[in-house]
């Protein structure tokens, strides 16, 4: 795990990123791909960011994979043709530079990852602590409020904070939910409650999704001493047979044969015969380098969704 950095260093770090940021509406009559695999916008080339194409070919009806693995020739004709159904419906294209970063319904409604780390620090101080995982595609930056702290057990401390998430180019929902980070081992988990935390794809009134981070950022800590409690009662619920249920986590809740092999060896770390085990399985599994982002945040929640009510 990449140490914290104080939110406003973020800040400054996203602002510089923006620069080179722009969006466009353009008719998808105006889009088209030549044989070399740029993407030409009323006239003018652009090559196109690695990740594009995994959400342009759904979005035309293609299969990524196969796109992705088509000859640039063949994957033009494809583009294309399926481009020149579309008519006149606008798209939404967003810019890195030169480059194409998205192209997305022109119902999309942006929120940038700036944006979502400005309304955090109107309600956190923005000197504050966060771990951040910043690509192309996706941010994930988890908070830490070092006043939102529980003993689990001797030398064995767990913080409270808050897990923001976004994708400004239509890979993921915007989030905002609880974050539990165990300082002896920097493993993390999510906690989604209902009621509380906030999770919305990016097509809603944008006035109404802003006000709802608000919300959400308040509640959520609100609601951190409950869970930091949850966190601590997981000590005291038994698990028979932990074999069986480690053997058990690909068919119950589909993690891949990658993310259970890296559950097995967290398990190997620290085993034991308890909830609060095989919660820390989980979210040190996600710590494995190995993984995707999606993998990691995916055993984080999953270790998040089985605490106990």
């Amino acid at each position: 795990m990449q140490p914290a950095i104080p939110l406003n260093q973020l800040e400054t770090l996203l602002r510089e990123r923006e620069r080179c940021f722009q969006d466009r509406v353009v008719p998808a009559s105006g889009i088209r791909m030549d044989d070399t695999g740029k993407i030409v916008i009323q006239g003018e080339s652009h090559p196109l960011q690695d990740h594009v194409l995994t959400l342009l070919g759904p979005k035309l009806g293609i299969p990524a994979a196969y796109l992705r693995h088509c000859p640039p020739e063949l994957r033009a004709i494809n583009v294309n043709h399926w481009m020149e159904r579309l008519g006149d419906r606008n798209l939404f294209v967003r810019m890195d530079g030169h480059a194409v970063r998205a192209v997305l319904s022109a119902r999309y409604v942006p929120v940038s990852n700036l944006e979502l780390v400005r309304h955090a620090t109107r309600t956190i101080p923005p000197e504050t602590g966060a771990f951040v995982t910043l690509s192309e595609t996706r941010l994930v930056c988890q908070v830490l409020l070092k006043e939102h702290r529980q003993l689990m057990a001797p030398g064995d401390e767990v913080l409270g904070g808050i897990t923001l998430a976004n994708s400004e180019v239509g890979f993921a929902s915007l989030e905002v939910a609880q974050f539990l980070h165990r300082l002896v081992c920097s493993n993390g988990l999510i906690v989604r409650v209902a009621g509380e935390s906030l999770r919305r794809i990016h097509l809603k009134n944008r006035v109404s999704l802003v006000n709802e981070v608000f919300a959400a950022l308040s509640s959520v800590v609100e609601g951190l001493p409950r869970s930091l409690e949850s966190m601590r009662n997981a000590r005291e619920v038994a698990l028979p047979d932990p074999s069986s249920t480690l053997d058990a986590l690909p068919r119950r809740y589909g993690l891949s044969e990658d993310e259970h092999s890296a559950v097995r060896a967290a398990w190997q770390e620290e085993q034991g015969d308890t909830l609060y085990h095989l919660i820390n399985a989980l979210t040190g599994a996600a710590r494995n380098e190995m993984l995707s982002t999606e993998s990691a945040l995916r055993l984080q929640t999953l270790a998040g969704d089985l605490l106990p009510a």
